[in-house]
Formats: structure tokens, C-alpha cells, sequence
């Protein structure tokens, strides 16, 4: 157990460091970077231009100034925001609670309709409903959320149910494929032929197979979500971290996509592995 969580542990730094160098190295030498709209201001004061353009001085020689980056990381500092002249985590810490509400909410649509689409599909076995699962699945998988979003806008709708549209499709596809599977499974074949309930068949034998799968997939969802969040949130004008992604993508603002990448890197591989450990939990689970 122990050797599994220095195992992880490593795998988190590496991926946090190579994740965090690559978002750099994109943003640094991205057309326009140093071009602050703010040196075209004529009440700025010569200092203050100064300063400004001393602030871009510090990033153009990229190594030294990711390895500064990470050590005051190490010190719980993200830097000063280019755009918003404010520090980085006091612009997350503004922002990070209408992205989780976002989230949650969309995680919680997207696997209770995907879910329950596909125990429907995969139980009551009625082509017309298996049909019309499929096609409006394919419908949200072929739409981008950023179309999703402003066509809920225009239907005066919560635009924050984009993303859980967006996620419907990969839920129920999948989860129907597993409970498909399962089902015809010789155990529990052989528990449906004893006269054994539907509810007890599902709950104690088909579950415990499908669950470590489902860990999996939740892990995936939630990668999916948060980087579905920007053009969600940009074209909705939700102020949350998605948002405020955007914004700093627009004004190259590197402390600040660092400190999101570094954040997004972060919740994504922890609940990874949190996933990676349930299904390992899980996996040797089989019914009697």
C-alpha cells in the first residue's frame, strides 16, 4: 500500500511538472505574447510602463523562469495575474464556486439520465426506446458545449446543463455496453434462471462486476467536464474558473494559465487515481 501511494505520489509531481512546462512553453512562444494593451494607455506614467514591460522581462527566458515558477509553487505562491493585477489564487479562490456547482450539477444530470437511459435500454429491451436513447446520444456527442450552451441560452434555459448534455452520451453508451455485458454473464444467467429477483440480481450480482468500470468512467466524465467548462462559461458568462481561463488564454496571461493548468492537472489526476483505486478495491469483488 505504501509502495502503490510513493508510486502515485511520483506519478502526480511528474505529471504536474511536464503538464505545467508544456502549457508554459505553448503560451510563451504563442504569436502576440508580451503585448499588454495596457502600455497603450497615455495616463499610464513612464514607471508604470516600465514595471509592465519589466513583468514580461522576467518570462522571456522560459527554464529560469518555470524553475522560479515552481519554487515559489513550493511556497504556496501562483504569481501575479498580467490581466487582472491581482495574485492567482485570490482570483481562483473568487472563482472556483460557480465552476463546482457547474460541475456538480452537470455530473449529477449527466449520470442519473445516462445511467437510468441505459438500465431502461438494457432491461426492458424495447427497440423503440433503445432507438431513441441511441440517436439523441448521438445528437449531444456531435455537438460541441459551446453550441449546447447557447442553444439552452436561447431556450432560456440553465446554461450550466450544457456540460451535462455533453456528458450524457459517454455515460449512457457505456454504461449500456456494461450492463449489456454483464447480463449475459453464465452467473448471472444462472441467477435469472433460479427465479432470483431483478432487484437483487442487479444490486448483488451485476453491480459488484460493473463497478470498477463505472469508477473509471466517472474519472473520465469529470476530465471531460473541466475543460468543457471554458467554452461554457466564456459564451454564458458564468464567472468561474472556466471563464477566467478563457480570459487569460485571450491576454497570454502566463502566471495565471499556469496556476489553472497546474489546478485542472491537479483535480484530474487525484480523482484518477482515487478511480484507479476503487476499481483496484473492486476488481477481485464477484458474487457467490
Amino acid at each position: 500500500m505504501l509502495q502503490r501511494t510513493y508510486h502515485s505520489l511520483i506519478s502526480l509531481l511528474l505529471t504536474l511538472f511536464i503538464g505545467g512546462f508544456i502549457a508554459a512553453t505553448m503560451v510563451r512562444y504563442a504569436p502576440g505574447f508580451g503585448i499588454d494593451e495596457r502600455l497603450l494607455d497615455p495616463r499610464l506614467s513612464a514607471s508604470s510602463k516600465e514595471a509592465i514591460g519589466h513583468s514580461y522581462a522576467m518570462e522571456k527566458s522560459l527554464p529560469a523562469y518555470y524553475l522560479g515558477y515552481l519554487n515559489a509553487v513550493v511556497h504556496g505562491d501562483l504569481g501575479i495575474s498580467h490581466a487582472f493585477d491581482k495574485p492567482v489564487t485570490e482570483l481562483i479562490h473568487e472563482r472556483y464556486r460557480p465552476t463546482i456547482r457547474e460541475l456538480t450539477f452537470s455530473l449529477a444530470f449527466a449520470w442519473i439520465a445516462g445511467f437510468g437511459a441505459a438500465l431502461c435500454t438494457a432491461f426492458i429491451r424495447n427497440t423503440t426506446l433503445t432507438v431513441a436513447a441511441t440517436v439523441l446520444a448521438a445528437v449531444f456527442l456531435s455537438l460541441p458545449a459551446a453550441v449546447i450552451a447557447i442553444a439552452l441560452l436561447l431556450w432560456k434555459q440553465p446554461a450550466t446543463l450544457a456540460v451535462g448534455f455533453l456528458l450524457f452520451p459517454k455515460v449512457y453508451r457505456y454504461t449500456h455496453n456494461l450492463l449489456v455485458k454483464s447480463a449475459g454473464e453464465p452467473h448471472i444467467l444462472m441467477a435469472h434462471a433460479k427465479g432470483l429477483a431483478p432487484w437483487r440480481l442487479f444490486l448483488w450480482h451485476m453491480m459488484p462486476s460493473v463497478l470498477p468500470q463505472l469508477a473509471a468512467l466517472f474519472g473520465a466524465t469529470l476530465s471531460v467536464a473541466l475543460t468543457a467548462v471554458i467554452p461554457v462559461e466564456a459564451v454564458s458568462d458564468i464567472p468561474g474558473l472556466g471563464q477566467l481561463a478563457w480570459q487569460a488564454a485571450l491576454a497570454r496571461d502566463l502566471p495565471l494559465l499556469l496556476g489553472l493548468t497546474m489546478l485542472i492537472t491537479l483535480v484530474t489526476v487525484v480523482v484518477n487515481n482515487l478511480a484507479g483505486l476503487v476499481r483496484s478495491q473492486t476488481v477481485l469483488v464477484r458474487p457467490s
